[in-house]
């Protein structure tokens, strides 16, 4: 029998510790009390069942193998974010599903896609100048920038998405807002280096704290309130365009949470962690 509680914070074998946010996050558990263990998500030797909780945190390379991923993942009843949740957010189709409800950015969905569809996709955006990335992919990684009468003819397969470039994602850059169990944190400006429209930190992308707009507080809430299950975790990257906010990105699986940056994001997210462990204690107990 344990004698007490085990975190387990799933990384990635490139990033085993999982970075200045997973650290933060595993020492203020143990200051907590609670025995965590950060490892990666396909390291054989880890016992995912002897967890009171696992945490996905930053398992960076989860769209190489998203089969093994979700496989993974369905098979431990106390995965953070619930499998449900991650299964529909590894695929950035789920754009469509939110832009029932909210407004997104434009995204035109190909699969296999060769030069000739991605033109006709700018052609129905009424775009001269788009983006193409990977439905399943992450960190700006296979997203390349495509101009009408330009041909890219690289070879894409399966499924695609084609955005209209947004200058206002260069010039003003996205806010990210952070969630905890569906409520508001904090929020961090996210600006793309020069001559790139990708604002992660890796491509020279700059982070600092924000205060996020009332209107795209709003938007956020909206997003993270139509969620269901509610996840432990959420981040909403939102962009503006001619004024008005949409979403770009909404983050379930292991976005940073920029925990760097608040210290109240860092308490917020412990605390949520150590009631959901004390609710599966209970519901073991009872058992």
């Amino acid at each position: 029998m344990r004698s007490r509680a085990q975190v387990f914070l799933a990384t990635c074998a490139d990033s085993p510790s999982g970075g200045a946010d997973t650290a933060r996050l595993a020492s203020r558990l143990r200051d907590m009390g609670l025995g965590v263990s950060v490892a990666a998500w396909d390291d054989p030797g880890i016992p995912w069942d002897d967890a009171s909780l696992v945490v996905i945190r930053s398992v960076w390379d989860y769209h190489l193998a998203r089969g093994r991923f979700l496989r993974w993942a369905r098979a431990i009843p106390s995965i953070q974010n619930p499998y449900r949740v991650v299964e529909w957010n590894t695929d950035k189709r789920y754009l469509l599903d939110l832009a029932v409800r909210v407004p997104v950015i434009p995204t035109r969905v190909l699969a296999d896609p060769a030069w000739a569809q991605v033109e006709r996709a700018l052609d129905d955006l009424d775009v001269e100048e788009g983006v193409v990335k990977p439905a399943v992919g992450l960190d700006g990684r296979g997203v390349r920038r495509v101009q009408r009468g330009t041909p890219d003819e690289r070879g894409r397969t399966g499924h695609w998405l084609v955005q209209p470039l947004l200058p206002e994602a260069a010039s003003e850059g996205e806010i990210s807002l952070v969630f905890i169990e569906g409520v508001h944190i904090h929020s961090v400006l996210r600006r793309p280096p020069r001559h790139d429209s990708r604002a992660q930190e890796r491509l020279g992308g700059r982070v600092e704290p924000t205060q996020a707009p009332a209107d795209f507080l709003r938007l956020a809430r909206r997003v993270v309130e139509g969620l269901d299950p509610l996840p432990l975790y959420a981040r909403v990257d939102l962009v503006s365009t001619l004024g008005t906010p949409c979403v770009m990105e909404l983050e379930l699986v292991d976005p940073s949470l920029f925990l760097t940056f608040s210290d109240q994001a860092l308490d917020t997210l412990a605390a949520a962690i150590q009631r959901r462990v004390d609710v599966a204690g209970h519901s073991a107990g009872g058992s």
